[in-house]
């Protein structure tokens, strides 16, 4: 709804995205800006939603999240509830 994309996770807990760019894969990464980011919440945010997603590869770029899926991405953005 409004490009926001909402998950519901246990115990009542939501989580929010805000669709930021829609392209193919390649178009994404080859951003000079791209930095993927890893640390131990952004390994177990991206665990949870691989979970609930299935089958796509997620990274986490910044404060945002690109979802994967073949020739296509999405960069989301976390939007606070």
């Amino acid at each position: 709804q409004n490009n926001v994309i909402t998950f519901n996770r246990p115990f009542g807990q939501k989580i929010s995205f805000e669709l930021i760019e829609d392209s193919p894969t390649e178009k994404i990464f080859e951003q000079d800006s791209i930095k993927l980011s890893v640390d131990e919440n952004s390994v177990s945010e991206i665990f949870w939603l691989t979970k609930i997603m299935g089958d796509y590869n997620i990274n986490k770029i910044g404060d945002n999240f690109v979802f994967e899926n073949g020739r296509r991405a999405l960069i989301l953005k976390r939007k606070e509830l």
